[in-house]
């Protein structure tokens, strides 16, 4: 007689269903993102104005962003992988992904807090006041963080606009120490921190273009699975924080 088998722990369950759920999303991933049908022009929506992302509005899903960028100016918190091994060409321009993401019910929305700030610096200054005279507060976190900002150049916005960013919200912004080497000399190696999304109609991102992709995917316990077996299979894209 063959003998018994001791039953699993519940440490042992919870580990073997981690793992069938990351192969899921790697088949998963394996299905929706195949290299030859993802990584193509034709998938590629331009993004130059709000406009183009209230198309998303009330749609959930998964999302990336791509854009012309060379890697000089992109950081990293992971690695270039992905951004060096699946560029799209769309005409002149070569397309590599900065940031991918989900959301539960309006990818439109994030994807303009990610595009289309109104808390860089640039943006204070055209509009200083909320409606009710409320003080606009600068970006915290870090998504899609292209943008950096020294604390001296903090102390400045602060002394010229009152309540656009306190002391305690100091934590908030992502240390630029928190990015890997190999990302461009000129975010590594100071004392700055990284705002939360950038305002492509700015002047500074004039020369580059913006774009995304878009998949609606309703079904909220699947997005995630799917956002990790994509990067499982491709990389992280480099704004992505581990």
């Amino acid at each position: 007689m063959a003998p018994l088998l001791s039953p699993l722990t519940e440490e042992q369950k919870i580990e073997q269903l981690a793992t069938e759920l990351q192969a899921y999303g790697k088949r998963a991933a394996d299905t929706l993102f195949a290299p030859t049908d993802f990584f193509q022009a034709t998938r590629l929506h331009i993004v130059r104005d709000p406009d183009d992302v209230a198309r998303y509005h009330k749609k959930a899903g998964c999302y990336f962003v791509f854009s012309t960028l060379p890697k000089t100016r992109v950081p990293t918190f992971s690695d270039y992988g992905l951004f060096d091994n699946y560029p799209i060409t769309k005409g002149p321009q070569v397309f590599r992904c900065l940031y991918n993401g989900i959301h539960g019910s309006s990818v439109g929305a994030r994807l303009k807090q990610h595009l289309f700030s109104t808390q860089t610096p640039d943006q204070l200054r055209i509009a200083p006041l909320r409606r009710g005279g409320k003080a606009r507060t600068l970006a915290a976190t870090g998504a899609l963080s292209l943008e950096r900002i020294t604390p001296a150049e903090i102390k400045e916005l602060r002394q010229e606009f009152p309540g656009c960013h306190s002391p305690t919200a100091e934590g908030n912004l992502i240390h630029c120490r928190q990015l890997k080497t190999g990302s461009p000399a000129h975010y590594l190696g100071i004392d700055a921190r990284l705002l939360n999304g950038i305002n492509i109609t700015e002047s500074q991102w004039h020369n580059d273009a913006f774009a995304v992709i878009v998949i609606p995917v309703v079904d909220h316990s699947l997005r995630p699975l799917l956002e990790d077996g994509f990067r499982r299979r491709f990389g992280w894209p480099p704004l992505c924080k581990r």
